[in-house]
């Protein structure tokens, strides 16, 4: 901790500036975990903090109000510790009440183990990592040992209510044997679709980013977990199980669906589980493209569709749209313009658009995309050496009218190209 840094009060939740520090009444500039020192908190008034808050800084810690851990029953013990017994609970300098609820037997004899969760009351919630000690007291005094009956090893923080002798309660057991690599695909595979971010990880095992990065990745390049990452930067780990009973629900759910046209991506996100975040669903939809089992047109997904040949209608309406460059008719006008049937017409156009031949610039606005693509080039490489375009520059380039030199920059708004400031327009982002 150094001085200036910003600092967590847990379980309050309290933020605040440290302003100085000393070791042994004399003034430093930084401190570690495990120095006997006095921060002064900017703002923070002395019955704001109580004995046994932590200090953290933002986000590297979390509070929890169910520890699964490993607990020893003192043979000193007249009785047998009951399941959902009441409790005292001490950990570092906190003393909070709570819960023992054993996950292997309905009792522990005198002077034996087992499995239990500590299930902390919710106003006192505890800022453990696993690996901490603690001590549990009961409310009856025992001759010579006071009112300890046991204590035990915090195996996992910030952790679900279990059912005792169940598949849970057997992977807690093979968690006590994990080296640390094991531990975090654990802690990611609990999350499910959720997934974690390194930062919450961190904070399930008591470790910082920092000290977390190169296992992570590592454990990313092997492909035991993957890493999602969000279009605007954000990062989510998952398991690979978990992107795979995401595809499969997806496979189930295109295949009921009865429209070829396909399902819109926003109705899919609504159908799978609602907690799924934004990277999870973005990487599901990669994954599924690149497998070549789905395409996305218009923001609609659907069974990638197989390959038709362009009708020689098609081929022909091709040409013309070659040799129109940037100022074809409208659809409207094509079939006549052709003298061909306004059915088979509409159909061509669908089938040149879904093969990408020609661009829908606007509704009633088809360009080829060869002339779209040299178009483009002239744009960037305009903005590249002028850093904007003006409405004269504009029409320069494209040898257009109005009509079509509008929409056509608009096309280039819309595709994230360009921006309109003003009179003129620069490259976005």
């Amino acid at each position: 901790v150094q001085i200036k840094d910003s600092i967590a009060v847990l379980p309050t939740g309290i933020t605040a500036k440290v302003r100085g520090l000393q070791v042994h009444g004399e003034e430093v500039e930084t401190v570690r975990a495990g120095s006997r020192c006095a921060i002064n908190l900017a703002q923070v008034a002395v019955t704001e903090l109580r004995r046994g808050d932590v200090l953290t800084h933002p986000g590297e810690l979390h509070p929890s109000h169910i520890l699964d851990v490993r607990l020893k029953f003192l043979d000193t013990s007249v009785e047998p510790l009951k399941t959902r017994q009441r409790v005292l609970i001490h950990h570092a300098t906190t003393q909070v009440l709570g819960t023992v609820t054993l996950l292997d037997s309905p009792t522990l004899e005198p002077g034996g183990e087992a499995l239990a969760q500590l299930r902390i009351d919710r106003d006192t919630p505890l800022c453990a990592i696993p690996g901490d000690r603690f001590l549990i007291r009961g409310f009856v005094p025992q001759e010579h040992y006071g009112t300890t009956i046991g204590g035990g090893e915090v195996l996992r923080v910030q952790a679900a209510k279990l059912k005792p002798r169940n598949a849970d309660t057997q992977a807690l057991a093979a968690l006590e044997r994990a080296d640390q690599s094991e531990r975090l695909v654990h802690e990611i595979s609990r999350s499910n679709h959720r997934g974690l971010s390194r930062q919450e990880l961190g904070q399930r095992v008591g470790l910082t980013t920092d000290d977390l990065s190169d296992q992570i990745d590592e454990l990313v390049a092997s492909g035991e977990l993957i890493a999602a990452a969000h279009s605007e930067g954000a990062e989510v780990l998952i398991v690979p199980a978990v992107l795979a009973r995401l595809e499969k629900r997806t496979t189930d759910l295109l295949a009921k669906h009865p429209t070829s046209d396909g399902l819109p991506t926003a109705e899919l996100r609504e159908k799978l589980p609602t907690a799924l975040p934004s990277p999870v669903f973005e990487l599901l939809l990669a994954e599924l493209i690149r497998r070549g089992g789905v395409e996305i047109e218009g923001g609609k997904i659907r069974p990638k569709q197989p390959k038709v040949e362009l009708s020689p209608l098609a081929r022909t309406i091709e040409g013309h749209f070659e040799s129109w460059g940037l100022t074809p008719p409208r659809p409207k006008e094509l079939a006549s313009k052709l003298g061909n049937d306004a059915g088979q017409t509409a159909t061509a156009l669908s089938s040149l658009l879904r093969d990408e031949r020609i661009v829908k610039v606007k509704p009633d606005l088809y360009v080829h995309a060869a002339a779209i693509a040299e178009l483009q080039g002239k744009l960037e490489a305009h903005l590249d050496a002028n850093g904007q375009i003006t409405p004269a520059e504009w029409k320069g380039i494209t040898g257009a009218s109005r009509k079509y030199s509008i929409p056509l920059a608009e096309y280039f708004d819309g595709i994230k190209l360009t921006l309109r400031v003003g009179d003129v327009r620069k490259r976005r982002g």
